[in-house]
């Protein structure tokens, strides 16, 4: 609401300061790394996560280059903690040369190519665990050099 802050133009005033956001379904998430972490993320999330998940892409690499398509929207599925998910799958993607986690709802796919054989096997058992968050995986493709 910083937006509304201050005097605004033609000596209007704020009534309502209050915004509900849209409802979106299904709703979604996406993390990219390409290399030096230059990372795409295309989200909807409530504005408190938002910012964590902004707090936990710059965690791996604070010189990333980071697009950010955040929308801020309704609609978290019911056990869903996508800034507990977000800091796992960031963390995944950090032992990948090039790699995208995506999220649907409750659903992860994760894809990409790990620096190392010893990283794909790291992420692979990783993954293969609980996922934090409440997330399931549906689909993993990841290779190694």
């Amino acid at each position: 609401m910083a937006a509304l802050s201050g005097a605004i133009p033609g000596g209007a005033k704020v009534a309502v300061e209050d915004v509900t956001p849209a409802s979106v379904s299904p709703y979604t998430w996406s993390i990219a790394r390409d290399r030096r972490w230059s990372s795409s993320t295309d989200t909807h999330q409530a504005p408190r996560q938002r910012r964590l998940l902004r707090q936990t892409r710059r965690r791996p690499s604070p010189d990333a280059r980071i697009v950010n398509r955040l929308a801020v929207a309704a609609g978290v599925p019911d056990g869903v903690d996508y800034a507990a998910a977000g800091s796992f799958l960031a963390s995944q993607l950090s032992g990948m040369t090039k790699g995208t986690a995506s999220v649907s709802d409750n659903a992860v796919e994760i894809d990409g190519m790990a620096s190392t054989p010893e990283a794909r096997s790291a992420i692979a058992t990783a993954i293969a665990g609980t996922i934090p968050g409440g997330l399931t995986l549906a689909r993993s493709q990841i290779s190694s050099r």
